[in-house]
């Protein structure tokens, strides 16, 4: 089973939040994402990648702990 994905087209950052507090940017791609080749180079290899709804999430004691990924500005 394939699942479509829109990718985003104008790159990506990363970032990780804990619960309420702010997310922080820890990477974004230096490239447009204009191919499949860009992509790879710009998708996170623990399974976050460049596209909506991309994230992980789990707890470290009482405060939740994710991962994801938006489309740059």
């Amino acid at each position: 089973m394939s699942e479509e994905r829109k990718y985003f087209k104008n790159g990506v950052e990363y970032y990780f939040k804990f619960d309420s507090d702010d997310p922080i940017k820890f990477a974004e791609s230096t490239e447009d994402l204009s191919d499949m080749e860009s992509i790879e180079r710009s998708t996170l290899k623990m399974e976050v990648g460049p596209w909506d709804g991309s994230e992980i999430s789990w707890k470290i004691g009482m405060k939740k702990f994710k991962v994801f990924s938006k489309e740059k500005e």
